[in-house]
């Protein structure tokens, strides 16, 4: 899951810089993953946590993926009573 997040923010960011940050609180693991990229609409965040769930503004991009990773990485974290969410802006 960890893998598949982090490529997909190193697919989108162009230039600049990827992070992961890794936090413990008391009883639950938190991990993010901070990176430069292109941004995503508000609209359009919906769309990644779903079957085939593609972002029209990339299509321009290199992608070689066929949208089923962050639908995958979601389920996983479910699985283990987590949550996955998004928060971006485009640019």
């Amino acid at each position: 899951m960890l893998l598949n997040l982090q490529s997909n923010a190193l697919k989108f960011t162009e230039s600049g810089s990827v992070e992961i940050r890794v936090s413990i609180y008391c009883d639950f693991l938190q991990i993010e993953v901070i990176d430069t990229g292109i941004g995503i609409k508000a609209e359009d965040q919906e769309k990644l946590f779903k079957l085939f769930g593609f972002v029209m503004d990339s299509k321009n991009m290199n992608t070689s993926g066929i949208g089923l990773g962050l639908l995958i990485s979601k389920q996983i974290v479910e699985q283990y009573e987590g949550s996955i969410q998004v928060n971006s802006s485009v640019g």
